[in-house]
């Protein structure tokens, strides 16, 4: 990441959003969303909308940093890969959400798995795509040693974030997104011999004509 994009926190009961320069925070508006299960998609998005454009936030690649009250997240060891995904098979499907993110980090002998709720992430991200903006990254809190314990956004963590641009791509959650069909270079034409040959063809039709002309004009001056 580099100064200037856009970092969207998600911290108890509020979205803090920083732009390299400021950190903003914004409520969920009442009944929209409660134990981070999205509740009322339109009532949020029609609030953050508001919010963007009363506090000329500038469109930007954006990164999603998820707090740990925001996260379930559960550690698991074990020598045996069959055992292993199926235990985090179980704990992912009793995770309360109808879509997740989610990823699994090496931590010490073992591993923990990390989700978030997608619909959520989402709903947010329709609307500041819808404005310019690029998604970039989903990323846990819990991945930026020392500080990835607090639940608000301020200078240090900003700067965590922004100094720390290879966690935040190896620790994504999601994929990259593919490009857009106006964004795919066209495919080079293929030039070849037949082609290429083709090109003498008009030469040897204006030769052709001008022996038949010589010849005609040959013709009547000899009549």
């Amino acid at each position: 990441m580099k100064q200037g994009d856009i970092i969207i926190f998600l911290g108890s009961g509020r979205l803090y959003v920083s732009d390299g320069s400021r950190i903003l925070s914004m409520d969920f508006p009442a009944g929209s969303v409660r134990d981070w299960d999205l509740l009322n998609k339109e009532v949020l998005q029609d609030t953050l909308s508001t919010f963007i454009t009363a506090n000329n936030i500038e469109p930007s690649p954006i990164s999603f940093v998820l707090s740990e009250p925001a996260c379930f997240s559960k550690d698991f060891s074990g020598k045996d890969p069959e055992k292993l995904e199926a235990e985090i098979a179980n704990f992912l499907d009793a995770v309360p959400f109808n879509y997740l993110v989610s990823k699994t980090y090496k931590i010490g002998e073992g591993v923990r798995v990390i989700a978030g709720n997608k619909e959520l992430i989402d709903a947010i991200s329709e609307v500041f795509e819808g404005r310019g903006f690029s998604q970039y990254a989903v990323v846990p809190a819990a991945i930026f040693p020392k500080i990835g314990v607090k639940n608000t956004l301020d200078v240090q963590f900003v700067k965590a974030v922004n100094d720390n641009g290879e966690i935040v791509q190896t620790g994504n959650m999601i994929a990259p997104k593919p490009l857009s069909p106006e964004n795919v270079a066209p495919p080079r034409p293929v030039i070849t011999k037949g082609k290429a040959s083709s090109g003498v063809l008009p030469y040897l039709i204006i030769v052709g004509v001008v022996a038949i002309i010589v010849l005609v004009a040959l013709v009547v001056i000899r009549g």
